[in-house]
């Protein structure tokens, strides 16, 4: 199960450094909370995992405050892209 989750974070790391734009974060972001979701759900249900399961929880709720936050910043910022510095509409 680790090793699917380090998969995953390899491959949305991957996605989100190909097209950084407010669409990918915000859909990275909503699988991170997913992910959170699913850690508070295991720490409840198992006692030995509690500790690692709400560390872990937590840890994907930080990163879907980020891509939220960066996400919001494109949609304002008119989509500069660090490749570019031009809004979208310039290109």
């Amino acid at each position: 199960m680790t090793r699917l989750l380090g998969i995953r974070h390899l491959i949305q790391a991957a996605v989100t450094a190909a097209a950084p734009n407010a669409v990918v974060l915000t859909i990275g972001a909503q699988v991170d909370l997913a992910h959170a979701a699913s850690m508070v759900a295991l720490a409840a249900a198992s006692p030995p995992l509690r500790r690692a399961g709400l560390a872990d929880g937590l840890i994907a709720a930080m990163f879907a405050a980020a891509g939220t936050a960066g996400a919001r910043a494109r949609r304002q910022a008119g989509a500069i892209t660090p490749r570019t510095r031009q809004p979208a509409a310039a290109r």
